[in-house]
C-alpha cells in the first residue's frame, strides 16, 4: 500500500517541485530494506548457531552437560593444588584497588548488572595481558604451563551477589572454577 502511494505521488508535481520530498520516500524505502536485511540477518545467525551448537555437542570430547568432573581435565589440577598462593595473590592485589566490573569488561553480559561483580583478565584468546599477569606472579607462571587454556580471569562477587541463571553457548568453552 505504501509503495503505490509512494509511486502515485512521484507521478505527481509534489515529487517534481519538491527534492525533499523524493529524498524522503528514498530514505522510508531505505529504512524498510535496512529493517528486512536486519531481519534475515538474525534468521540466518540463529540457524547458523543451531547448527554450530549441534556440531560441538556431538562432536564434543568430554560429552553433555552442564558439569563435568574434574578427572576429565587433570592436568589442571595444578591449580586446585596451588589455591591459597592463588588466594593470596587475588586478595593482595585487590586491596589495592577494585577489579574492574564485569558489565564494563563485557558489556553484553546479562547475569550480573548491579556491580557486584568484578573480573580481572588474564588471558584472552590465548592472548597473555601482560600486565595483569605480573600482577599475579605465581598464577602467571601457572597459566603460562597451560598452554590448552585460552582464556583466564579472576572474578570475585561482592557479599550478596545474585547472578542469573545462564548458560554458555555450546561445550567447546568449557568453565573451570
Amino acid at each position: 500500500m505504501q509503495e503505490s502511494v509512494i509511486v502515485q505521488e512521484l507521478n505527481g508535481n509534489e515529487a517534481g517541485s519538491n527534492p525533499s520530498y523524493l529524498v524522503r520516500c528514498v530514505q522510508g524505502i531505505g529504512g524498510a530494506l535496512q529493517t528486512v536485511t536486519r531481519l534475515i540477518g538474525k534468521l540466518l545467525d540463529a540457524a547458523y548457531d543451531r547448527l554450530i551448537i549441534e556440531y560441538m555437542l556431538k562432536n564434543s570430547i568430554v560429552g553433555i552437560g552442564p558439569f563435568f568432573p574434574p578427572v576429565l581435565f587433570p592436568h589442571l589440577k595444578v591449580l586446585e593444588d596451588n589455591w591459597e598462593t592463588i588466594r593470596d595473590e587475588v586478595v593482595a592485589l585487590r586491596s589495592k584497588n577494585p577489579f574492574p566490573l564485569l558489565q564494563d569488561v563485557e558489556p553484553s553480559q546479562t547475569w550480573e548488572k548491579n556491580g557486584n561483580w568484578e573480573t580481572l583478565l588474564l588471558r584472552v584468546y590465548n592472548i597473555d595481558i601482560e600486565e595483569n599477569m605480573n600482577e599475579l606472579p605465581s598464577l602467571a607462571k601457572l597459566l603460562r604451563g597451560l598452554n590448552d587454556v585460552p582464556t583466564a580471569m579472576i572474578s570475585l562477587l561482592k557479599p550478596g551477589a545474585h547472578i542469573a541463571p545462564h548458560c554458555g553457548y555450546y561445550n567447546g568453552v568449557l568453565l573451570y572454577h
